[in-house]
């Protein structure tokens, strides 16, 4: 069991609550007509968010690597199926959330895999008599 840092904590959090945001996007399935991501992707992203969900728990309550890594990869992947839309033609709106989307995961995963600083790093205050 390894000790998380407050950064990866704020990770944690961060990436638990987008990936508990993703859970029901599997049942906000597009109409036929209406343009929208696959049924398909839909149920992906939910089943990762689940998968990532679990992993979040998993690592804020033990601090296991393979935890860490596990959210921060469904994070990933989720936001690797949005870009998509990026060079689609959809609403402005549509982008724009897809960015928020993408900012979201590389913020949320570069704090989860923040690695501890080492005492050695920390500044040391000099005083000159």
């Amino acid at each position: 069991m390894s000790k998380t840092t407050v950064r990866q904590k704020i990770g944690l959090a961060i990436g638990g609550v987008f990936l508990a945001a993703n859970v029901p996007s599997a049942f906000d399935a597009s109409s036929a007509g209406e343009a929208g991501p696959p049924l398909a992707v839909l149920v992906a992203d939910s089943v990762l968010a689940v998968i990532g969900l679990v992993a979040v728990v998993v690592a804020y309550a033990t601090g296991r690597a393979m935890a860490i890594r596990a959210a921060a990869g469904s994070l990933i992947l989720i936001a690797l199926t949005a870009v998509p839309a990026f060079f689609s033609p959809v609403p402005p709106a549509v982008r724009l959330m897809v960015g928020a989307v993408v900012i979201v995961t590389v913020v949320a995963s570069v704090l989860m895999l923040a690695p501890a600083r080492s005492r050695a790093e920390e500044p040391v205050e000099v005083t000159l008599r």
